[in-house]
């Protein structure tokens, strides 16, 4: 269970870009389009779902294309290997960019669900299995030793595997899946342990990224490079303290990225990142309430700007494979005598949006009557006869 109770507070400012910028930009057409595809419908397991052909979204009549993004992030990426790490500093916020996946999520101010990436379509045939079709018209970068070569349902295939392996920090998010084959370049099935409702968002997690076989194979990993990929950005400096990349040309999506560039700065201090934003080295900054009211209140080109995220906050989950967790009555006494709102009610993040101005409970706890905070039903349960206490030696 997540609940959503994190707010994140960026300063922004508009900026032209550093003409100075190393920063090579290719030509871009002046009319982008998006290409996404709907949430599927829910339907029962017992009728497959499927999501039907992409839409075409026309973006507004006023978007300037162009320009180079430039943000800082509080710390670097240990090494470059995205399966071997979960920093979000590469796989969110670096070099990590210039991979794919399989899903992604398409977000919006008060919502986010998941579309397709490097997929057509998926069917969920049975409840412990999705059938992926996947796009026939995405290359690899042209950097050796993939030389833009056609991506292939057997690269999907390699990388979840890879990321699934014994060991590897991300393989959690994998973890139930069974087994993965392909039929052809473009078909591939995914069979689960057990049903499983967040399949679809494991696999459009940040850290699925699908990675290059023949880098691995050439390498070992991917801890020094090279990075190749098949998404929408290149990189073309890649240091500890620094990533620059560039718009991918040759990506499938027509006319996108719509920026000419992204620039990641390592910066640990939140003062330094906010003198950074204020002398126009960089265009968004992350810092605490302090440092963003005074900057806000005596520079007149920042902006402050507060969003709220839905997928961050308290995580719990428990371990049904071991006693006395395996029981469900001892399961549902301990929901029971948990109270999200208390710890809502607690947290500094309930200081952080009232200090903002923002709503201090953005989680409808109604929604989980009957599951949380009920210590007359945990009573009832540890004093029926059927309930087994406990015991150790």
């Amino acid at each position: 269970m997540v609940v959503p109770v994190v707010a994140s507070v960026l300063l922004v400012q508009c900026s032209n870009g550093d003409p100075n910028s190393a920063l090579e930009t290719p030509e871009r057409s002046p009319t982008p389009v998006v290409t996404d595809s709907p949430k599927p419908s829910p339907t029962p397991f017992t009728s497959p779902t499927s999501v039907p052909p992409p839409t075409e979204v026309l973006p507004p009549d006023n978007l300037e294309r162009g320009g180079i993004f430039r943000l800082a992030i509080p710390e670097g990426a240990p090494h470059l290997d995205r399966h071997l790490t979960v920093s979000s500093s590469l796989v969110s916020w670096g070099s990590g960019l210039a991979y794919s996946r399989i899903l992604k999520f398409d977000s919006g101010p008060d919502t986010s669900f998941v579309v397709c990436d490097l997929c057509e379509s998926w069917t969920q045939t049975t409840p412990l299995s999705f059938e992926f079709k996947l796009r026939d018209d995405v290359f690899w970068q042209p950097f050796r030793p993939l030389n833009g070569r056609r991506l292939t349902a057997q690269d999907v295939e390699f990388s979840l595997n890879k990321q699934r392996e014994i060991g590897s920090p991300n393989a959690a998010l994998l973890s139930n899946i069974s087994d993965i084959t392909t039929s052809s370049d473009v078909d591939l099935i995914i069979r689960l342990v057990s049903p499983d409702a967040e399949t679809l968002e494991k696999l459009a997690d940040t850290h699925s990224r699908i990675i290059p076989r023949e880098v691995v194979d050439q390498e070992g990993d991917l801890r020094r490079g090279p990075t190749v990929g098949s998404g929408p950005w290149m990189p073309i400096q890649e240091t500890s303290e620094y990533t620059e990349l560039v718009a991918n040309p040759d990506y499938y999506a027509p006319d996108q990225p719509y920026l000419d560039g992204l620039s990641f700065r390592v910066m640990p201090n939140a003062a330094t990142r906010v003198t950074a934003l204020r002398t126009k080295i960089i265009d968004v900054v992350q810092a605490n309430d302090d440092l963003i009211t005074a900057a806000v209140d005596a520079f007149e080109d920042i902006e402050r700007i507060t969003t709220t995220s839905s997928s961050a906050g308290v995580e719990v989950a428990l371990n049904t494979k071991r006693p006395p967790l395996e029981s469900p009555a001892y399961r549902e006494v301990t929901w029971n005598l948990m109270n999200p709102g208390a710890w809502f009610e607690s947290s500094a993040i309930h200081t952080t949006l009232q200090s903002a101005g923002l709503p201090t409970s953005p989680v409808n706890l109604s929604v989980f009557e009957g599951l949380f905070n009920d210590h007359e039903n945990a009573n009832s349960i540890l004093t029926s006869d059927e309930f087994t206490p406990l015991t150790t030696s």
